[in-house]
């Protein structure tokens, strides 16, 4: 919950507002770097995130690894440039 708050707060400039539409200040990728700059400093990384006893590595919880996909279906990202390439016909 509190990674979703300052993620938004991030990205909306408010952690409380519900995403929508294309975030004001970063992307999908703002927020990869965000969740890895901050599982860094987790003692034990592989741990996933045990939500009933608060335990584990919070970036690795569902809710945030589906509050980025939102973000990423927000953005209307197509994914790599090899496959926005791969629909374009030659000249």
């Amino acid at each position: 919950d509190h990674i979703i708050r300052y993620f938004t707060m991030k990205l909306y400039g408010d952690g409380d507002v519900v995403p929508q539409g294309k975030p004001l200040k970063g992307s999908h990728h703002t927020l990869d770097y965000y969740k890895k700059a901050i599982s860094s400093f987790i003692p034990n990384k592989q741990q996933p995130w045990d939500n009933a006893i608060k335990k584990g590595n919070p970036t690795r919880a569902k809710v945030v690894n589906k509050f980025i996909h939102r973000i990423r279906e927000l953005e209307g990202d197509e994914g790599s440039s090899k496959k926005r390439k791969s629909g374009e016909t030659p000249i």
